[in-house]
């Protein structure tokens, strides 16, 4: 059965893309390269939210940053706190269990994992929540930002359209936008009486002239990643051809018909990776004026090496975390502190908030402003650094052994109320120790 052009992109791209017009040109680029088009009229070099999983799916060095930082994210142990006692980190609470069990078999992990991965792959990420809107959902999933689009029904200036449609399991949905309680939320069902779904939109630095959608940070990247793609297809076809480049021989006298099909046979049994280094003996005379024919101009071993660096600093990850080539135990640890001070924490400020929000809402505490973060204290790479600052603390001499011990996030002890100071630590407020005699 042949297909249309329309009904090759329509298997490939979701929803309302499928009906723009697209040259024969395009059509080629698109289908030779994989990768998504731009839609609605945005600059021909924006990133589009499937290139970016295409990019995130067929580069490792990327894929092993972006998870590194999605799964340690999903892995924290999160708490949430409100602004009106900011010190009591509560881990009972309907919004963690929302987050913690979306249900269809999912844990938390897998729901958090996804969400993270979407937001920093295109800085956007889509929460569906199932279940009445006027109660705590049953079950949650992310929904990829590629699967997400507009009929229009908003200006440029506007923040979210008016109506957004789903694509998810060749089924589409249709989201019109109610503000409510000063948030606003997507429902299933014109002005959400009776609606059984909610699409949650998490939209973190907006695109230029894309409304609505988010500016990946691969963007600048564009190139970089292409590049790494054509020097992986560029090294490997070498390999598949004959494990090294083709050679060119000039024979110093004239080959007869047996000496050719010789030569020939002799290239045909050494083709390939598993006949490299074989020998190769030829029936007369020639000269080797092969050219080279490595990717010189990318140097590519030394290019892929600094590529890696530009991803990593890309997501202000530290290379030490994501390369064994730079890794040593004195930088491992000082760059696990970096990567969740920056990264980790940088994440979880943007991601959380819009969620906590509209789950505020929903379940009627809005009343109280919710933050979302997690217990460092219980975060082992990060215990190392408690252990020094308490230790730092501890020779100024001026906070109680109770107060130390709640630095690093312990239970406070009945001896714990004393100062000590040197001299075999003794209590400062024995008989004899006061006045000019401390």
């Amino acid at each position: 059965m042949k297909l249309s052009i329309k009904d090759i992109i329509a298997k490939i791209l979701p929803g309302p893309a499928v009906e723009k017009s697209l040259s024969q040109d395009q059509v080629r680029q698109y289908l030779r390269s994989g990768m998504a088009f731009c839609w609605d009229g945005c600059d021909e070099h924006f990133l589009s939210q499937q290139q970016a999983y295409y990019y995130f799916e067929n580069i490792s060095p990327l894929q092993s940053t972006v998870k590194k930082i999605a799964q340690t994210v999903a892995g924290l142990p999160l708490v949430i706190v409100s602004d009106n006692n900011p010190d009591e980190m509560i881990t009972d609470h309907p919004i963690l269990d929302i987050l913690r069990g979306p249900g269809y078999g999912l844990t938390g992990q897998n729901l958090l994992t996804d969400l993270c991965i979407s937001y920093l792959l295109t800085d956007e990420a889509w929460l569906l929540l199932i279940g009445r809107v006027a109660a705590e959902p049953i079950a949650s999933m992310a929904v990829r930002p590629y699967a997400v689009g507009t009929d229009g029904g908003g200006s440029e200036e506007e923040d979210y359209p008016n109506i957004i449609r789903v694509t998810q399991a060749n089924k589409q949905y249709i989201f019109e936008s109610v503000s409510y309680g000063g948030v606003t939320r997507y429902f299933d069902t014109p002005g959400g009486k009776g609606a059984m779904k909610e699409l949650v939109p998490v939209i973190g630095t907006k695109a230029r002239n894309r409304a609505f959608r988010g500016l990946s940070r691969l963007m600048p990247l564009q190139r970089v990643l292409m590049q790494m793609m054509s020097g992986d297809i560029y090294n490997a076809k070498l390999l598949q051809s004959g494990a090294k480049p083709f050679m060119v021989l000039s024979p110093k006298e004239g080959l007869s018909d047996k000496e050719m099909e010789t030569i020939v046979q002799s290239l045909e049994d050494l083709k390939g990776t598993q006949n490299v280094g074989g020998i190769f003996i030829l029936p007369t005379s020639m000269d080797d004026v092969s050219k080279p024919n490595t990717n010189r101009d990318m140097e590519y071993q030394e290019g892929l090496k600094e590529n890696k660096q530009r991803i990593a600093d890309a997501y202000f990850v530290p290379l030490a975390l994501i390369s064994t080539e730079t890794m040593t135990y004195s930088n491992y640890t000082t760059a696990q502190t970096a990567f969740y001070d920056g990264p980790v924490n940088n994440l979880v400020s943007n991601l959380f908030p819009q969620i906590v929000n509209v789950l505020s809402v929903r379940l009627g505490i809005a009343g109280e402003k919710w933050r979302v973060t997690y217990n460092q204290h219980d975060v082992p790479a990060l215990q190392s650094r408690q252990a020094e600052r308490m230790s730092q603390l501890a020779k100024t001499y001026t906070m109680t052994l109770n107060e130390l011990r709640d630095v690093m996030g312990l239970e406070p002890v009945p001896v714990g109320e004393e100062i000590y100071m040197p001299g075999n630590l003794i209590p400062v407020t024995i008989p004899g120790m006061v006045g000019d005699d401390i």
